[in-house]
């Protein structure tokens, strides 16, 4: 925690729907955001507060700091401000590694609520790149039987940086989140369990479809990774 507030935000508290926290209101103790955390008398969560609670041995508190997780991502992902301040602390803290681990939980809601924090991480911090994927439509239209005549071979800079780390899941996912999750976290087998397992509820499910469709879409490499995957396609 104190390795997490040194990398800024440790004074910015947000409330359940991810919204910044006036540390100048006057919020009652019934709405549930005082807790036991570094700063019981201050309502709301700091990102490091939230990351340590998502390792509780708690099913229900795990939850709570997943969906709000979430709800940070999703609400400061448009702003000017916020935004790239939220972005660059995921990316130093190694939050996507922790959110790569609880789509793991047992727990069901857990995983449900992992899946969620998952999409919203990715698409704050690797959003999709609207040109290449529309380049990549015109492509596949020309080519014979889809577009393997026509796509690159090449990684692309961020799975080649992924490939590089090696087995070093921080490292990998810091390079390129899809490379750390894919190449080195094995995303695609474990989305493949869920789909075929887990019984998700019907968001769950779009999560982790959705999570596998931004994963091929991402490179030849990762493509052909989610395509291995037994069972799967």
């Amino acid at each position: 925690l104190v390795a997490a507030n040194a990398l800024g935000l440790h004074d910015v508290r947000f409330d359940f729907g991810g919204a910044v926290v006036d540390a100048s209101s006057d919020i009652p103790s019934h709405e549930g955001l005082h807790h036991h955390g570094e700063e019981p008398a201050a309502a709301g969560y700091t990102l490091a507060e939230l990351f340590r609670l998502l390792r509780s041995t708690v099913g229900a508190q795990r939850v709570t700091a997943l969906t709000t997780v979430r709800a940070v991502f999703e609400t400061q992902k448009s702003d000017a401000k916020m935004g790239p301040r939220v972005r660059n602390w995921i990316m130093q803290a190694d939050a996507a590694v922790w959110i790569r681990l609880a789509i793991d939980d047992g727990h069901r809601s857990a995983a449900h609520a992992a899946l969620g924090a998952a999409a919203a991480l990715a698409s704050l911090v690797a959003p999709p790149d609207a040109s290449a994927l529309a380049d990549g439509c015109e492509a596949a239209a020309a080519a014979w039987r889809g577009a393997e005549g026509v796509f690159s071979a090449a990684d692309g800079k961020g799975a080649a940086a992924a490939r590089a780390a090696g087995a070093d899941p921080a490292k990998a996912c810091r390079a390129d989140l899809w490379g750390g999750w894919v190449l080195c976290m094995d995303l695609a087998p474990r989305l493949r369990y869920l789909l075929e397992m887990g019984e998700l509820a019907p968001a769950a499910t779009c999560h982790a479809l959705s999570l596998l469709c931004a994963a091929a879409a991402h490179s030849q490499t990762l493509a052909a990774a989610v395509g291995r995957t037994p069972r799967l396609c």
